[in-house]
């Protein structure tokens, strides 16, 4: 299985540091494993699922979650919950 998340570091003025992470979003393993043999410095998980699924390809939250989370909205979600241990 993989999983895609995001970790979120805050750094305070004062160095202190707040981790969090986004929500895991599980991508097909095909494309996974697709995108690591055309090599991910110029191929992305979401590019070939764009190719297999439609959709867009700097957003394959969407398309695994068929519109109901967005990259954006688990970013966000991820950076609200470090800025509340501020």
């Amino acid at each position: 299985m993989i999983v895609d998340l995001a970790v979120v570091v805050v750094i305070t003025p004062d160095g202190r540091q707040i981790v969090t992470t986004s929500t895991g979003i599980q991508l097909p393993e095909a494309c996974v494993i697709e995108a690591q043999q055309r090599g991910f410095a110029s191929t992305t998980v979401g590019l070939i699922m764009s190719e297999k699924f439609g959709g867009n390809k700097a957003d394959p939250h969407t398309t695994v979650t068929k519109g109901a989370i967005s990259r954006k909205e688990t970013l966000v979600v991820a950076l609200i919950a470090a800025l509340k241990q501020l």
